[in-house]
């Protein structure tokens, strides 16, 4: 919930603008072995994945969301354009 509620945010701060974007999605899906993969995308103006390193220079929104999808056991994978897609597959607890 905490990484959801930290994209939703980063999108109303970056996105939600009718020149940017409007659209802010979550889905959540069982995969094979009893996994879940969690996907937040938006269609604003996106953000180049290699912009995003996983340490040093990277935004705050991004560490954070990166630190709560190692709590999950997972880690963060970011997709660019359009917009910006966030993906993080765990184990169900």
């Amino acid at each position: 919930v905490l990484l959801v509620m930290e994209a939703a945010t980063n999108a109303l701060e970056h996105v939600f603008h009718p020149a940017r974007g409007m659209v802010f999605e979550v889905e959540l899906h069982e995969r094979p072995g009893g996994r879940l993969l969690l996907s937040v995308r938006d269609d604003g103006p996106g953000i180049d994945p290699a912009s995003t390193p996983p340490h040093a220079g990277q935004r705050l929104g991004m560490h954070i969301m990166r630190a709560l999808a190692g709590q999950l056991g997972g880690t963060l994978r970011v997709g660019g354009g359009p917009g910006t897609t966030l993906q993080v597959e765990f184990a169900r607890a």
